[in-house]
């Protein structure tokens, strides 16, 4: 049955930073409770990707709810098998890893079921007000809608209880960093997260201005060998972590052919997707909520060197620049985006 929203996640059963079980669980229950709350006709669709033979199920990990009369939790499974078909057929272009992050996602927003499609991630808690806005508002098509992504780091681990009220307030008084257009800001400080946002947002919209001036002449200041951020594009799109809040309707991700499947590593892959969004021709609007990640352990860290990362990031910004200039996609997908040609056991919860 065809729904108003489809959420896409994606995971396995390896406890993905040491604690992915529980931040999983957080996440499927919290979306649950206020889609159901705010009664939004929808799906969570989960890719079950290339989970291990060795472990438990995920389902056997956390507690699915069961379906309500408005939304449902569906799991799709990508096999071991068809795991090695993918990296089969992107030898030669992505490093073999045993998730590939964005291929997952085109395939749960390949088969989503919803009118509009959300992709997030598996541990993004998103503000009540997000929820109330989907509710309230009619979402339309040519548009990609984004949100500010800020992390929150905890001393002890938090599950979602039922208490909305108590769970949010711990994440938002530990909220230390704030993922803006256009600039990324950490503040320790015992402000309250709401405060700390004002002021980040008045100093950020100054530094965009500034260097929204600048962007014109970037070429002028490398060739006289001036200090400039290379970053600038994203003064003028919303890219950072973008990966964490993309909501469009079905036609327009198909559209767009989904992310780039073509990518070395999947860090920038969601910056490259907004670009080829935005010079596909959808316009962009941003919701002024937060939605809250926990700090975890990960595969990549931006605070290390690491040559993988420095090749998506020369991709990101030489693609990037390429597609501003012409108005046109570079390194897009062809009409099997979301591994059309395969088929994926699936379970409706």
């Amino acid at each position: 049955m065809s729904k108003r929203l489809s959420i896409v996640i994606t995971g396995r059963n390896d406890n993905y930073g040491g604690d992915f079980n529980r931040r999983l669980q957080n996440t499927i229950h919290w979306l649950f409770h206020w889609l159901n709350h705010y009664k939004i006709s929808s799906e969570i669709v989960f890719v079950n990707y290339n989970p291990l033979k060795d472990e438990a199920p995920i389902d056997e990990m956390i507690t699915i709810p069961a379906a309500s009369d408005l939304v449902n939790v569906r799991e799709i499974t990508v096999s071991a098998e068809a795991h090695e078909k993918i990296l089969a057929k992107y030898a030669t272009v992505c490093k073999p890893v045993p998730v590939m992050e964005f291929i997952a996602k085109n395939i749960g927003i390949r088969r989503a079921k919803g009118e509009f499609v959300l992709a997030t991630n598996a541990d993004v808690i998103f503000d009540p007000e997000v929820f109330r806005y989907l509710a309230e508002n009619e979402w339309q098509k040519g548009f990609f809608y984004r949100a500010t992504r800020v992390d929150f780091e905890l001393a002890k681990p938090l599950t979602f209880n039922d208490n909305q009220s108590a769970f949010l307030a711990e994440i938002k008084a530990n909220v230390f960093k704030f993922f803006m257009k256009g600039g990324t800001f950490t503040d320790r400080s015992s402000f309250s997260t709401d405060t700390k946002l004002r002021y980040l947002s008045a100093f950020n919209g100054i530094r965009r201005i500034v260097y929204t001036a600048i962007f014109p002449f970037r070429h002028l200041l490398k060739h006289l060998s001036i200090p400039y951020t290379e970053e600038l594009f994203t003064f003028q799109h919303f890219c950072n972590a973008s990966g964490d809040f993309m909501l469009m309707s079905k036609d327009d991700w198909s559209k767009v052919r989904g992310y780039a499947e073509n990518t070395w590593i999947s860090t920038h892959t969601d910056s490259l997707h907004l670009i080829m969004s935005s010079v596909t021709g959808l316009k962009e609007k941003t919701l002024p909520y937060l939605v809250y990640h926990q700090e975890h352990e990960r595969r990549f860290d931006f605070n290390t060197a690491n040559p993988d990362m420095d090749k998506m990031y020369k991709r990101l910004l030489t693609d990037s620049e390429t597609m501003l200039a012409t108005g046109k996609v570079v390194g897009g997908n062809d009409d099997t985006w979301g591994m059309s040609e395969l088929t994926f056991n699936e379970k409706t919860y």
